[in-house]
Formats: structure tokens, sequence, C-alpha cells
């Protein structure tokens, strides 16, 4: 990558004790909610821990070039005429040294889905862009990981904390302690936590699970498959809801850069000076 050009920045948004069996398996519960609000509550997680990272980003777009300004449409011309104008003006550029390379930048996550998703529904929306069209974009997504979807539910149920998390749930008919607003449970959270802290051991120790020669009832693997292709989704309420928490949490979208991200003025409208590109 570096010998064409491009230079890769590593910018985390979660801290790595934020990786912590605990911290891990409060995220999965919330994306595994059939609840959108399990997403909304995911995305304000990512957000409460990701001004520094997304501010990083901000600063970058906003020290791009801007685009050029729309030109109004040239006279009718002849085919010959037309290429001359072309030509003559291509030259022109050259010689002055008005012409720059094109820059761009390539942001993504691990799926290109949740923090991904998140920033770029900030990003639109501080810039104006209709709320439905930013979570058409966003559902766009589904689309995009449509023909590894199977793929990704398939490794997350083999996974050994997906498999010890279904066990767990086999030898508890009941949850009774409510955790969260969204519909998950403490019980749910123990149990993940838990399920991480097996399969990291087994995975350590590389050894053949035990829990691996127990059968999980179809009924249960039904269950986990749906839980398994809700953390692989994008549905249009979760970015929507998402956009309305950050109004209520943050106090909308510029509101999260200033405060969160750390940007001013200058950068702010550096960003719409360089991101959107107006018809005349």
């Amino acid at each position: 990558m570096e010998a064409a050009g491009v230079k890769r920045v590593f910018v985390p948004v979660f801290e790595e004790s934020d990786y912590s069996p605990e911290r891990l398996a409060e995220r999965y519960v919330k994306y595994m909610d059939e609840d959108v609000r399990g997403f909304v509550a995911a995305y304000e997680d990512i957000l409460g821990s990701a001004g520094p990272a997304f501010g990083r980003i901000l600063r970058y777009l906003a020290g791009l070039s801007p685009p050029p300004s729309p030109s109004p449409s040239p006279p009718s011309l002849g085919s010959k005429e037309q290429e001359e104008t072309v030509q003559r003006d291509e030259g022109e550029g050259k010689k002055t040294g008005k012409k720059e390379e094109p820059q761009a930048a390539l942001i993504h996550c691990t799926a290109g889905k949740d923090r991904t998703g998140i920033f770029f529904g900030l990003l639109f929306d501080f810039l104006a862009v209709p709320r439905a069209q930013i979570a058409a974009e966003y559902n766009l997504t589904e689309l995009g990981l449509a023909s590894v979807r199977e793929d990704v539910v398939a490794r997350l149920m083999q996974a050994p904390a997906f498999r010890n998390y279904m066990l767990s749930r086999m030898s508890k008919n009941t949850t009774t302690t409510t955790g969260t607003t969204t519909g998950t449970t403490t019980t749910d959270t123990e149990d993940i936590a838990n399920s991480l802290r097996a399969g990291q051991q087994q995975q350590e120790d590389a050894s053949q699970s035990a829990a691996e020669a127990v059968e999980i009832p179809p009924a249960l693997l039904e269950k986990g498959r749906q839980a398994a292709l809700r953390m692989v989704s994008a549905r249009k309420e979760s970015m929507l809801g998402a956009l309305a928490m950050v109004d209520e949490k943050f106090g909308g979208a510029e509101q999260y850069m200033r405060v969160q991200c750390g940007l001013g003025d200058g950068e702010l409208e550096a960003l719409r000076r360089n991101l959107v590109v107006r018809k005349e």
C-alpha cells in the first residue's frame, strides 16, 4: 500500500481495556437484541469512546483541498473546437501547476458497518443530508455484506464463546433479572462474559472442548442464528434511532464534533467546504 502512495493510519475507537470479556459481553448483548434500541445503545457506547478517533479523521478530511467549483456549461462547439479547447485547458493547467492530484480517504472498521456506519451517519447529518437518505445508505451495507453474511454467521455460531453462550441458554429456561432498558438481561451479559472467558481459554489451550460434543437443540440453534444475523444487520431503523440518540444525548452532530472531537469553527467550515459540492 505504501508503495502505491497510500498511508495507513490506525485510529482505534476503544481502548484496550474496553475489550475485556465484560465490556465485549455488554456490546454483544446489545447487537443481539431483537429491539432496535439494542443497536442504538451499542452506537451510543461507540460515540462515548470515539471522540478522539473521529476527531483525527475529521481533521484529516478538513485539511484536504476543496473540490473545484462547478464551471458553467461551455458554449456549443463543433467536435474539433471542443477537442482544442480541452487540450488548451489541460496544457494551461500543467504550465501553471494548478492541476493537483486527487485526494481521497478510505475509512473502515472490521466489517465496515458499526463504527464506520455511525461515523458516516454523524458526518452526513452534520452536512445536512436528509436522515432518510442516510439510513438508506447505511442499509446498503446489508447488500455489501450479502455475499459473506452466511459465512460470518456460521463462524460466529462455531466460535467457542458463541457456542458456550448457547449452551448456557440450554441450562436456563428463564432469566429473571432485567439489566437494561433494551430488553436484554444481566444474566445474558454475565453468560456472554463467562462464555468469552471460556472461549479464550479453549483457544489458548488449543484443546478439544467438551462442550463441542454437546448437541444443541435445533430450536436453540435457530435462535442463536437469528441473533447472529442481527449482529451483521444494518436496518434503517437502527440508524434513524442512532441519529435521534445523537440529538438527545450529545446535542446533535455538530455539538458532538465540537465537544467530543474538539473541532472548532474553522475545521467545521472546512468540512462543509471540502465535502459538499453545490450546484449553481
